[in-house]
């Protein structure tokens, strides 16, 4: 997924969409992000096995290392107190970019597991994708949440 990244077309809405999908759902973004990504490159659609093993291999790394330094980030959100405010921002800022490096190897690992496509890109089977990884994270598909995934879609077959 490294190398032929997911573009996006960068639109106001989508990191708010991202973030709900995120902190209301409980979804993994980087999955998100990944299932659309097979959508744009033709690739079958996702059965629930090839889901369940994607789910399976990135998730001791998410637990343990993404969402473990999301939530130290989140836990200094706002200020800890007794913490000098100056030096606290500073270390929160450093274990956001410690963050983001973690999802920067998490998108390696889904990389890895991408399968050649042969179809054409398709917006449908990108949502579908989503659908499920939904089902393999037991989170329920909303219209809220549907709403969003529309969002990172269109962003990402935007012309």
């Amino acid at each position: 997924m490294q190398r032929s990244r997911m573009e996006i077309r960068p639109r106001p809405e989508v990191p708010p969409a991202a973030l709900r999908l995120q902190d209301r759902d409980g979804l993994d973004v980087n999955l998100v992000l990944w299932a659309i990504w097979l959508g744009q490159t033709g690739a079958a659609p996702l059965d629930e096995r090839f889901a369940a093993a994607a789910v399976a291999q990135v998730m001791p790394w998410r637990d343990m290392v993404v969402r473990g330094l999301r939530g130290i980030r989140q836990a200094m959100k706002p200020d800890v107190p007794g913490a000098p405010a100056g030096d606290a921002n500073e270390l929160r800022e450093k274990i956001k970019k410690l963050e983001l490096e973690g999802e920067r190897i998490q998108h390696l690992i889904l990389g890895a597991l991408a399968r050649p496509g042969a179809g054409q890109p398709d917006k449908l089977i990108a949502v579908h994708n989503v659908t499920r990884i939904c089902a393999v994270e037991d989170v329920a598909v909303t219209d809220a949440l549907k709403a969003d995934v529309e969002k990172l879609a269109d962003a990402a077959f935007a012309k």
